[in-house]
């Protein structure tokens, strides 16, 4: 930011070149460490491999039958509207697909987080002793549009890890020590 008026050239003379370098190249400095702590790991684009969560409930001594109605009541108390969610049902095949919304927060590097509702897809699979769920394929409520960056996908599959814990818990007990609880407990 040279200038040339008697002024400027007396205060460069004063302070020297040097001085107006080292001023324009700590204002350089600044501007690039704040741009990289703009565009750190939570705008990182995450690769869509990395979307989602998929879990496998292993458990011994149970039929086909048994896991494919936890998981029915699983759906029902964990949603809202259960009939609603589930898309495809079906028994013979031991599958359950439907879609859910989630809410997540949002840290968006200001003062205040901001929240985001998504759909995912739920895929649950069961067979005698076995039981998998699948969460993924993000898409948002409001703009129907999929997550790419780091500050999205990422309390998104935390999200989706807590509901396949909870699922898990629900498949191993049929309901005692979770929210709903068991029949015997009334």
């Amino acid at each position: 930011m040279l200038q040339c008026c008697p002024a400027s050239i007396g205060r460069m003379i004063k302070k020297g070149i040097k001085g107006e370098i080292m001023k324009n190249v700590f204002l350089l400095l600044a501007a690039s460490f704040f741009l990289m702590a703009c565009g750190g790991p939570r705008y990182a684009v995450v690769p869509l491999e990395e979307h989602g969560h998929k879990q496998v409930v292993e458990v011994s001594g149970a039929d086909r039958q048994l896991l494919f109605d936890r998981a029915s009541e699983w759906i029902a108390i964990n949603y809202v509207s259960g009939k609603d969610v589930v898309q495809e049902k079906n028994l013979k095949t031991g599958r359950i697909i439907g879609r859910g919304i989630t809410t997540i927060e949002v840290d968006s590097g200001g003062l205040v987080n901001t929240y985001a509702r998504y759909s995912y897809s739920m895929i649950i699979d069961v067979k005698a002793g076995r039981a998998r769920i699948q969460l993924g394929d993000y898409t948002h409520v409001d703009y129907g549009t999929n997550p790419q960056m780091a500050l999205f996908v990422r309390p998104l599959n935390v999200s989706m890890k807590e509901l396949a814990a909870d699922f898990e818990l629900y498949l191993r007990t049929g309901g005692a020590g979770t929210v709903a609880g068991s029949n015997d407990e009334w």
